[in-house]
């Protein structure tokens, strides 16, 4: 029972913690609302928006934690992106291999799975390349 009144307070702070970052976002990937202002993180040209004022209550080392956040986020939207691509890929894959399907439908669902543009999967390794993943 003495440690009860300990968590309770850490309980709180945490609970605080949270809503004021749920409740100050300083950016957000796409244009909209408040978000107006475009920007380009210093690694990797990662494009986010923010709200007017910016500027000034963003620089040093409190600019960097907010790129630091963008790049992460942006980084977790391609790859998660980029898995339901690889997935959509696979489909069309096993959808050619069926013996169940017409040799043209099954040629067909190959060509389409050669073809699959896979803009979020190319994303991710160019931001490999550039090593803002590892």
């Amino acid at each position: 029972f003495a440690l009860l009144p300990v968590l309770v307070i850490m309980f709180a702070m945490l609970l605080m913690n949270i809503t004021s970052d749920m409740a100050e976002t300083e950016f957000s990937l796409k244009r909209y609302n408040q978000f107006k202002t475009e920007r380009r993180t210093l690694k990797g040209g990662i494009s986010y928006f923010v709200k007017s004022g910016f500027d000034r209550k963003y620089s040093g080392q409190d600019l960097r934690r907010v790129e630091a956040r963008v790049v992460t986020a942006y980084v977790n939207q391609v790859a998660n992106l980029c898995q339901g691509e690889q997935l959509q890929k696979q489909r069309l894959i096993d959808a050619s291999n069926s013996i169940l399907m017409s040799r043209t439908d099954r040629q067909k669902y190959r060509a389409k799975a050669d073809t699959l543009l896979q803009k979020n999967c190319l994303e991710y390794k160019r931001l490999q390349t550039m090593g803002v993943v590892n």
